[in-house]
């Protein structure tokens, strides 16, 4: 306890004791033979250096939960990343682009200390994506060194080079298509039957996913049919599905005309198949196999495990400690 001068420190505990039992500076001054101007200036700054401290020890407590939950946020926003990551599932989507779809997801499920509330959606979404942003590089400051983030641009290009490689399969895709439908009228019979004028993209979308399928799981030898016709006899409706999936492509009233789309479908599902046989795919699978490599090592190294020791003996721009 500090003490004023010419005022012992035994001598500051009787002016303190007799102070808070509400004695006034004229009965302390009697009580223990010290000017009360000289006890009073004593006391008060023992008042100030107590509030003082006891001002250091909130801030060290407010400190302490908020770095508590600094380091949890960015130990889910970890685990986060690491589960989310993974390969195209659509060829329209760039790397870039879904990272900042991953970004604007609420991930910790906590509001940022430091976050205004939120007028409209429109604001929420931008603060929510501002707040993994800063997250994601709190999270790179804190394992500079310790996790090579570098990676994740391997991931990315690999991501765009397979979308630009899928691009190509989907143009060859509509060029067999079209080859087909060098007859108008047997085109405009399809959009009439089928009462769908996207007709030719419907087969092209459908015969380019099962093929981008086809290759992820490496199965271009494959010999299962493209799509199936569902009879409907009560409606009279013959309806084409894609393999493994009731969700109807195009429905036909004329059977003979629904079982000769079915014929396209497996015609150019072939001619698209053979071409990639004989070329050897290579190409995306490298670039797959660049994706499922990086994202198997963020997947280990951001394991909690790892990251608590780290995270604890490193800080960021916005540890609160």
């Amino acid at each position: 306890m500090k003490r004023h001068r010419g005022i012992t420190e035994d001598k500051l505990n009787q002016v303190i004791k007799l102070r808070e039992a509400g004695a006034n500076w004229l009965t302390i001054q009697k009580e223990t033979e010290i000017p009360r101007r000289s006890v009073k200036l004593a006391y008060e700054k023992w008042q100030k250096s107590k509030s003082v401290t006891e001002l250091k020890t909130a801030r060290i407590n407010a400190a302490t939960e908020i770095f508590k939950d600094h380091i949890q946020a960015l130990i889910h926003f970890a685990r986060y990343l690491a589960t989310e990551l993974t390969i195209p599932s659509s060829t329209w989507v760039s790397a870039n682009e879904f990272l900042e779809m991953l970004l604007s997801n609420e991930i910790t499920g906590q509001q940022a200390f430091y976050d205004l509330p939120q007028t409209n959606d429109r604001h929420r979404s931008k603060s929510i994506l501002r707040h993994n942003q800063l997250l994601f590089k709190s999270l790179q400051d804190h394992t500079r060194g310790k996790i090579h983030w570098e990676a994740l641009d391997t991931w990315r290009n690999a991501w765009d080079k397979c979308i630009e490689l899928f691009g190509g399969i989907r143009k060859e895709t509509s060029d067999f298509v079209d080859k087909e439908f060098k007859s108008k009228k047997l085109l405009q019979s399809i959009k009439e039957n089928s009462g769908n004028q996207d007709a030719v993209a419907r087969i092209v979308d459908t015969i380019f996913d099962t093929m981008r399928q086809y290759i992820m799981e490496d199965n271009l030898k494959t010999d299962e049919q493209v799509v199936e016709i569902t009879s409907d006899n009560v409606l009279s409706t013959h309806i084409i599905t894609s393999r493994g999936s009731s969700k109807a492509i195009l429905t036909f009233t004329d059977g003979a005309l629904a079982k000769k789309v079915s014929g396209i479908f497996d015609t150019v599902d072939t001619q698209v198949r053979m071409l990639h046989i004989l070329a050897g795919n290579k190409a995306i699978n490298d670039e797959i196999n660049r994706m499922q490599t990086v994202i198997k090592e963020l997947d280990e190294i951001l394991s909690p495990i790892i990251l608590y020791p780290i995270l604890l003996s490193t800080r960021c721009d916005f540890c609160p400690v």
